[in-house]
């Protein structure tokens, strides 16, 4: 008696052999988990932060996308690990104050647009308002 899903076709789990720091780590995910899944798997791995950049590259250079559907490698050929940390890109010690200001600078012209907007549709309400009462006072 066959079972359904007894199978080993079901088996959904892959297995990306990773070099980081020198040392050949590991993981296994399953193919209906998402990127951004596996991209924590690695930076648990690697201890980084979840505000970092998570790049793969092959024994040949060529830039892997960390997708369940990546290739599979082997232990001999295992990916090798870029982390890029995000956590200080705003930060004007490292000299990225002019993003920083360019971002606050953008903030600042989406709130002002928005009240300017209430402004006008405050004014455009007195109007009419103002129209109305006229129109009353006319009777018609």
């Amino acid at each position: 008696m066959t079972r359904m899903g007894a199978s080993s076709s079901m088996d959904t789990s892959r297995v990306i052999h990773l070099e980081l720091d020198g040392r050949k780590e590991k993981i296994t995910f399953s193919r209906h988990c998402c990127s951004k899944d596996i991209q924590d798997l690695i930076l648990q791995l690697a201890g980084g932060s979840r505000v970092s950049k998570v790049s793969l590259q092959s024994t040949d250079g060529a830039y892997i996308p960390v997708t369940p559907t990546m290739p599979t490698n082997s232990s001999n050929t295992p990916y090798r690990v870029h982390i890029q940390d995000l956590s200080n890109t705003c930060d004007p010690r490292q000299g990225d104050s002019d993003f920083c200001n360019t971002i606050v600078s953008q903030v600042a012209e989406k709130f002002n647009s928005v009240f300017k907007v209430e402004e006008f549709r405050q004014e455009v309400h007195n109007r009419i308002s103002s129209i109305e009462k006229r129109l009353e006072s006319k009777n018609i």
